[in-house]
């Protein structure tokens, strides 16, 4: 929704606003003291440039969505390493049956279902690696998890409000790079979890 017409970079909007995101991810990657904490933002690092290379370049449907997909499960189990290293606590067989289920659903979202459905199921994965963890992590990082859970819900609002009211909305105002709002949205999730585990 905001491409340029006979533009060198496909999305100039998202672009920038996905550059200003690999920058503040980048800030507290090399203020990272751990190798767990380091993987985990490098994760999101190469995510967020995957994802700026998308919109800079459009890339085949399949090899954007296959590839970003991917860098989702890579980061999910980042972040599982971090908090494992941190709190030295194994997940419960239970807890990985049902992800197991989850990853399940999510595959099959990804065959056969809307983008914002395999995009939910990513996200509940993240999000239950997250409160599993919740009551070892300190105060400052259950805040900050509270934080992280309202912004993934805001990404996900936003990214439905495209998929239905796109239209409505270009003829409202067609020259506003609607996209960028997402961008801004996952600019404000990074920062805050950047910002929360740099430290772990």
């Amino acid at each position: 929704m905001n491409r340029a017409p006979d533009a060198t970079i496909a999305q100039p909007w998202s672009v920038l606003f996905n550059a200003i995101s690999c920058a503040v991810i980048l800030f507290f990657l090399v203020q990272t003291r751990t190798w767990h904490a380091f993987i985990l933002l490098g994760t999101i690092l190469a995510f967020e440039g995957f994802h700026l290379a998308s919109h800079w370049v459009h890339l085949s449907g399949a090899f954007q969505t296959n590839g970003i997909h991917a860098l989702t499960y890579v980061i999910n189990l980042a972040i599982g390493w971090a908090f494992y290293r941190h709190t030295r606590r194994l997940p419960s067989r239970g807890f990985i049956a049902y992800l197991l289920v989850l990853v399940g659903c999510d595959l099959y979202a990804l065959a056969n279902l809307p983008v914002v459905v395999y995009i939910a199921t990513q996200a509940l994965i993240f999000l239950s690696v997250l409160m599993y963890y919740y009551t070892w992590l300190p105060v400052s990082l259950q805040n900050g998890i509270v934080t992280i859970a309202l912004l993934i819900f805001l990404v996900i609002a936003l990214i439905l409000n495209e998929m239905y009211h796109c239209t409505a909305m270009l003829d409202i105002y067609p020259h506003f790079p609607y996209h960028v709002l997402i961008e801004i949205a996952g600019l404000a999730l990074f920062y805050v979890i950047c910002r929360n585990f740099y430290r772990l």
